[in-house]
Order: C-alpha cells, then sequence, then structure tokens
C-alpha cells in the first residue's frame, strides 16, 4: 500500500513528479480546492458539456485572481491549459488521488480555516451546475464535507 501525504506540500511534490508538470505550490493549491467540486461534477458518472463549461469559467476566474501582474498573457494562458489538462486528467483518475487529496486537503483546511467557505463555494455551485442537486449529488456532498472535516 503506497503512502498517503500528510500534506499538501507532500501531495504538491508527488503530484508534479508523477505528472512531470511545472507549477507552483500556490498554483497547485488551487487545482486542489476544485477537487471536491469536480468529485461532485462526476458523481454522475460523467461531466457534461454544461459542467465543463463551468470548469472552464472556474478555471479562467481562479487563473485571473492569481497575482498575474508577474506572470505574462502568455504564461496565463499556459497556466489555463495546465488546469484544465489536469482537471480532465484528475477526473479519469479518481481512483488514484481521490483519498490523497481529500487527505491532503483536510489537513489543509483544518491549519487555514479561512479556504474551507472557497472550497465549500466550489462544492454546492458544481453540484447545481446542471439540473440542480440530485440525490446522488447530495450523497457526495455529504461523504466530502465529512471527509474534509466541514461537516
Amino acid at each position: 500500500m503506497s503512502h498517503l501525504p500528510i500534506s499538501l506540500e507532500e501531495l504538491y511534490e508527488e503530484y508534479i513528479f508523477t505528472r512531470k508538470i511545472d507549477i507552483s505550490l500556490d498554483q497547485f493549491l488551487i487545482l486542489a480546492s476544485f477537487f471536491p467540486a469536480l468529485l461532485v461534477i462526476s458523481t454522475d458518472g460523467k461531466v457534461d458539456e454544461e459542467e465543463w463549461r463551468y470548469v472552464d469559467s472556474l478555471v479562467h476566474s481562479l487563473c485571473n485572481s492569481l497575482d498575474t501582474k508577474r506572470l505574462s498573457i502568455q504564461e496565463v494562458k499556459e497556466l489555463k491549459n495546465v488546469f484544465h489538462t489536469e482537471l480532465r486528467y484528475l477526473q479519469r483518475n479518481f481512483d488514484t488521488w481521490e483519498r490523497k487529496f481529500t487527505k491532503a486537503l483536510k489537513k489543509y483546511l483544518h491549519d487555514h480555516p479561512v479556504y474551507q467557505s472557497l472550497v465549500s463555494e466550489h462544492i454546492y455551485q458544481s453540484a447545481s451546475v446542471s439540473e440542480g442537486i440530485c440525490e446522488k449529488e447530495k450523497t457526495m456532498i455529504e461523504y466530502l464535507l465529512k471527509e474534509l472535516g466541514m461537516d
């Protein structure tokens, strides 16, 4: 059995090594904070076009919220592409990453409670994107809030 990272920093190191990507810890934190919402979006077994549009708009706003003064327009565009690629990768590879992200994010949110409302907001917004919140999504939300220590 593989060792589960106990911190977001350890997960970051494992993830960028595995994926061979060049993103900062702050950028990875954005990706990790959206991971629970991606689980909710995927609850029904598929991510429809409307849900991917929501993901796209979220990626756009997340990238714009970063300190983009230090990034060129091209670098911001590349970062958006990285986020899109990684979110699609994660959506196809929940088996590998779900427990690791959930455990590391739980610890991070415990140590940084100010981010709990952001993660919670992403979770609920993602659930209501297509046709309201279905029963499977309600169950997933309850599970995630409990697993992330936010219940």
